[in-house]
């Protein structure tokens, strides 16, 4: 239970086989006055053809063109992934660029597909920052180390750390 005592997770003891039908009946549940349920609740899901070993992929740094440029020193950082995430401050990290992590938190949306970077003090003026994402990061920590760079002029997705044309059309 969580969410105060409104949320019920059932979770397994194993992967359930593929392809297969469940019906999830709950029935009997009282709150914490002693009401209980009037009527029983019953859901129905078919599982998919097998497990989904694959890492969740980072698809894409905030919604904004690679070109960064005049961004508010309170920038938020987004990262958009493949599949859903469990993310915290120690896996999302931002820095300026040849400098030190910085102090920030870190939220996940509701969906599971975004992650969130909220700097604790405003960011520095004309700074490139950089955004490293690392450590297992899949639900239940099913994941790979990932690394994704962003700056004010060019992006790199995914441990790609060779030269990229940036906007202005010079090569880093």
């Amino acid at each position: 239970m969580s969410n105060g005592n409104q949320t019920l997770a059932l979770l397994p003891n194993g992967p359930l086989p593929g392809a297969t039908t469940y019906t999830l009946t709950v029935a009997g549940l009282a709150d914490l006055s002693g009401h209980v349920m009037s009527a029983p609740v019953t859901t129905t899901f078919t599982t998919g053809p097998g497990v989904d070993f694959s890492p969740p992929a980072a698809l894409q740094v905030d919604s904004r063109p690679p070109v960064w440029t005049g961004v508010p020193t309170n920038a938020l950082m987004r990262v958009h992934f493949s599949k859903q995430v469990t993310v915290t401050a120690g896996n999302l990290l931002v820095y300026p660029t040849g400098g030190n992590f910085l102090p920030g938190s870190v939220g996940v949306s509701a969906d599971g597909l975004t992650a969130t970077w909220t700097p604790t003090s405003p960011l520095q003026v004309e700074t490139q920052y950089g955004v490293y994402l690392t450590g297992d990061h899949g639900p239940g920590g099913a994941g790979a180390e990932r690394r994704v760079r962003e700056r004010d002029d060019c992006v790199f997705y995914d441990g790609h750390d060779g030269p990229a044309e940036c906007a202005d059309g010079g090569w880093r």
